[in-house]
């Protein structure tokens, strides 16, 4: 299943061997809360061919998944078809973040995972800590000019999309400036920023180039 440019990711790697022409266009996939607080996800593909059907996977620490349920998908189709799943009871981290993932499935038992999407229910707009360009290139701007620094240190990891810390970086004082990412190859992180216990900013980056 070859991913068409749509959402945050493009041209993934099939995960079957030899299969390199997999044929369902994957042209969007959010996760949203609902007002009852279920998640509430929505794929769209630009056509299928011979699609079979569609796991909806989800962790709390990016390593352990769990199938919450499947939805069949079209077979054959050249029209934009829109699909829906309602996780009722979404489980959240410690830092109150979940991740999903859709594992798309052909008759012939290839498949492909869609990228990640995550659901938050500790918000970021509280905190005026920032990280810009997003996506970005060879560095980051990194602001915490706004930080509340009498609640003690700020430490940042950086996880990519297994769930494996790739970077830790302690901060003591005041900071704004230019974060390297040339160590980083292009794919989606997420980065954590905590102060004690408490997670005060999470976000996901796009490396590009």
């Amino acid at each position: 299943m070859a991913f068409a440019s749509g959402g945050l990711y493009q041209s993934p790697v099939p995960l079957t061997p030899g299969n390199t022409n997999l044929p369902t266009e994957l042209i969007a996939f959010e996760v949203r809360e609902t007002e009852e607080g279920a998640a509430n996800l929505k794929w769209v593909t630009a056509s299928e061919v011979n699609s079979d059907y569609v796991n909806i996977e989800e962790t709390t620490d990016g390593i352990n998944w769990e199938v919450l349920g499947r939805v069949n998908a079209a077979g054959n189709s050249q029209v934009i078809l829109n699909y829906t799943y309602t996780d009722v009871t979404p489980k959240f981290s410690s830092e109150g973040v979940s991740y999903y993932r859709l594992k798309m499935v052909d008759l012939d038992g290839s498949f492909e995972y869609s990228p990640l999407r995550s659901l938050s229910r500790t918000g970021n707009s509280e905190f005026n800590l920032s990280i810009y360009p997003n996506p970005a290139n060879q560095q980051i701007n990194v602001d915490l000019s706004q930080v509340d620094w009498s609640q003690g240190e700020v430490e940042l990891r950086v996880y990519n999309s297994q769930g494996i810390c790739v970077h830790a970086q302690t901060f003591r004082d005041f900071f704004t400036g230019e974060m390297s990412l040339e160590q980083f190859s292009s794919s989606i992180y997420f980065f954590q920023f905590t102060q004690g216990e408490e997670t005060i900013y999470h976000t996901k980056v796009i490396k590009e180039g």
